[in-house]
């Protein structure tokens, strides 16, 4: 039985992965990175990426849009928010 994929699909699985990049944050590991990466590409399973001068370097189907950079931002923020709430949890 054939599987029925849609164009968008296919070209994204077709396509040649570039690389993109966002900055190294202590609190904001690559994992939190790859997580949405996955998110936002199911299909593409290998985001081989690096750190060069705080920065993590990484493989995406295409370039990450200005939305997708403030997405990211945003869950780094939430996580610190997270974590300050713990904290101060903790202190009382």
């Amino acid at each position: 039985m054939a599987t029925w994929t849609s164009y968008g699909e296919q070209a994204a699985a077709n396509a040649q992965p570039v690389w993109d990049s966002f900055p190294v944050y202590n609190d904001f590991p690559w994992e939190e990175i790859e997580a949405f990466l996955q998110e936002k590409w199911p299909h593409f399973k290998d985001h081989k990426h690096r750190m060069e001068n705080d920065t993590f370097i990484f493989q995406v189907p295409k370039k990450l849009t200005l939305t997708d950079q403030l997405a990211l931002k945003e869950r780094k923020n939430e996580k610190q928010r997270q974590l300050r709430d713990t904290e101060t949890d903790e202190e009382c």
